[in-house]
């Protein structure tokens, strides 16, 4: 800049810009910023999980999307997003609490289709479901929604993967004891050890099942009796494929029990989650109606197959309201008959009266099977 001879009179003389994030600026070699580029390779990129991307709000231009939304997103910016796994990724900008705009396109070039969009779905911020293919590339497009409005740079933008399939089919355990087994299981989870998820763990041929308290309280979950080292984790949400499972409580080691407490040199095989575990203590309530995912696997990829008896305890769960109601929502249906049919033979220790052994002979089996048929629908008043 050169100073003219009259006060306040500035010469510009040299202009510099930064065009790349990070990039050093090398003063005489500017000129005016460089309109926005769509298919940029330095864009930034969007990934599975919780995203904060740069915003370019000055040289960006706006896209207008026909059809369903019929809105035009301003000051658009396009992030490129790869597929890592076929299914239904939820894509949103909620968290950032701006007025967004958003739409999936198949490409960044003019013309390109627009997949799916949406304006105001989390209060004024924007949220899409994307039935994606795995390795396909599509844009993210986020913009304004309006010309003057500025929106947050970073803005946090959240792509969740769709859930386990594993999780998703778990079959549901009941409140006391029923059996758990490993051995037809190949794949592994991924799970918190630590409320923020900043530490991890690995728990290997993970068996997925769910559960849903009839009593609001303080439960325990263990696996007494153990074959081999297991380790277990309790969230409240499917994760997704490939995703870090958000665990509410998660153990390796919890040796409450009289048996399952391995030999002489390992402190445990047993796991537990309660309110003094290591690891993740369970020490919320859980909450009645609400279905819990529970996972259990081994301690390594050697540990060989696990298997034992899940022991839930907790509040006494009110009476069944009728013969085969077996998780207690006073209806006899599907689910009834998949808690009978996931406890299929001589009841554990060969005691009477576990789950699904209807007429308390000691075993589930046909019998059994007869009289929760019989009693299909809801229950008397």
């Amino acid at each position: 800049m050169t100073i003219g001879a009259t006060m306040g009179v500035r010469t510009l003389t040299s202009l510099s810009y930064e065009s790349v994030a990070g990039v050093a600026i090398t003063a005489g070699s500017g000129g005016p910023p460089p309109n926005y580029d769509p298919c940029a390779a330095f864009n930034p990129v969007a990934v599975s999980g919780a995203n904060n991307l740069p915003l370019d709000q000055t040289t960006s231009t706006s896209l207008v999307v026909a059809g369903g939304c019929a809105f035009t997103a301003y000051h658009a910016n396009y992030f490129k997003f790869v597929a890592p796994i076929t299914g239904a990724f939820t894509i949103d900008t909620c968290a950032s609490g701006a007025d967004t705009r958003m739409a999936i396109l198949d490409g960044c070039a003019p013309g390109s289709v627009v997949i799916t969009c949406n304006d105001n779905s989390c209060g004024t911020s924007s949220s899409v479901v994307l039935n994606a293919t795995a390795a396909q590339t599509y844009y993210i497009v986020i913009g304004a929604s309006s010309s003057v409005a500025v929106l947050p740079s970073p803005i946090a933008v959240a792509v969740t993967a769709p859930p386990s399939p594993d999780c998703i089919a778990a079959a549901a355990v009941p409140f006391g004891i029923s059996p758990f087994n490993n051995s037809a299981t190949t794949g592994n989870v991924t799970a918190g050890t630590n409320a923020a998820g900043t530490t991890t763990t690995i728990i290997y041929n993970a068996a997925w099942s769910k559960f849903t308290p009839a009593v609001t309280g303080a439960y325990q979950f263990s696996t007494c009796g153990s074959v081999n080292d297991t380790k277990m984790a309790l969230s409240e949400v499917c994760p997704g494929s490939g995703l870090t499972m958000a665990s509410i409580a998660y153990n390796d080691d919890n040796c409450a029990c009289s048996s399952g407490c391995g030999t002489t040199g390992i402190s445990s095989y047993s796991s537990g989650l309660n309110p003094t575990n290591t690891g993740l203590p369970l020490t919320q309530n859980l909450v009645a109606g609400q279905t819990y995912h529970l996972v259990i696997g081994g301690y390594s990829a050697t540990t060989g197959a696990v298997s034992g008896s899940l022991v839930i305890d907790g509040p006494t769960p009110p009476p069944p309201s009728c013969l085969g109601d077996l998780n207690l929502d006073y209806v006899v249906n599907g689910a009834d008959l998949g808690l009978l049919l996931g406890a299929w033979g001589a009841c554990p220790g060969g005691t009477p009266g576990c789950i699904g052994d209807l007429n308390n002979d000691g075993v589930v089996n046909g019998a059994d099977l007869g009289l929760l048929l019989g009693a299909w629908g809801a229950c008397p008043p």
